[in-house]
């Protein structure tokens, strides 16, 4: 996933009906969170950046199967069809 498959931090709070602080909050607050259990990338330090923690972010859900990407849910969909064609 690249930064360009997601939203904009804007289109995600209108989105979730959201502030742009509450957004900027909530993500603050999960970065540190999952930072803390290890996952690399989501809060700047010395040693590395977190220049674009979406991307991160959005990497790690869709590896430990916390959601799909659109990818897999258009492969998914896919191959459902073909298996229903092919009754």
């Amino acid at each position: 996933i690249s930064s360009a498959d997601l939203p904009t931090n804007r289109e995600l709070a209108d989105l979730l009906n959201w502030s742009m602080s509450k957004l900027v909050r909530k993500l603050d607050h999960l970065c540190v969170k999952l930072d803390r259990a290890g996952v690399s990338g989501l809060v700047p330090s010395p040693q590395r950046s977190a220049t674009d923690r979406r991307v991160v972010l959005a990497n790690m859900a869709v590896e430990n199967g916390l959601v799909r990407s659109r990818v897999t849910q258009e492969a998914t969909l896919e191959r459902q069809t073909r298996s229903i064609d092919d009754q």
